[in-house]
């Protein structure tokens, strides 16, 4: 693990895919990978799931047409991400579940282990991580 990289949580993915009011932070983080070739962003493989679920609501509550939400969830196999296990985040995931839930804290996880930053939208995400002492970077900063 290099010292560039970074742990994206759903949320920036949803930012960059949707193109949502964080799109152009989102976007500058993908654009970097091809400018720094040290640069490794990751995710653990719950985040497919998660931003498929979100790409739905989107589509449900009219936010985004089917067409757009299709667009969104194709080109979401094609991002540049490593992609780690969930299951062998998991344990410690729970045990650190008190202040966030496990799906934060599979991403909080796998960011420490990683020894790198973890980016994301969520505010209140940032907020919890940044009182354990934990690397974040809030898009909206």
């Amino acid at each position: 693990m290099t010292s560039a990289g970074m742990v994206l949580d759903a949320s920036v993915v949803v930012e960059y895919l949707v193109e949502l009011r964080f799109a152009a932070e989102a976007t500058k983080l993908f654009r970097r990978l091809q400018t720094d070739p040290e640069l490794e962003l990751w995710a653990p493989d719950l985040m497919y799931v998660e931003v498929s679920s979100a790409v739905s609501r989107l589509v449900r509550s009219k936010a985004i047409t089917r067409a757009e939400g299709k667009r969104c969830v194709d080109n979401l196999h094609r991002l540049p991400l490593a992609i780690a296990k969930s299951q062998a985040l998991i344990i410690d995931a729970y045990q650190a579940c008190e202040a966030m839930t496990v799906y934060d804290a599979v991403y909080a996880v796998l960011a420490e282990r990683l020894s790198c930053e973890l980016v994301t939208s969520d505010a209140k995400l940032a907020r919890v991580l940044r009182a354990r002492k934990q690397r974040v970077v809030l898009l909206s900063e």
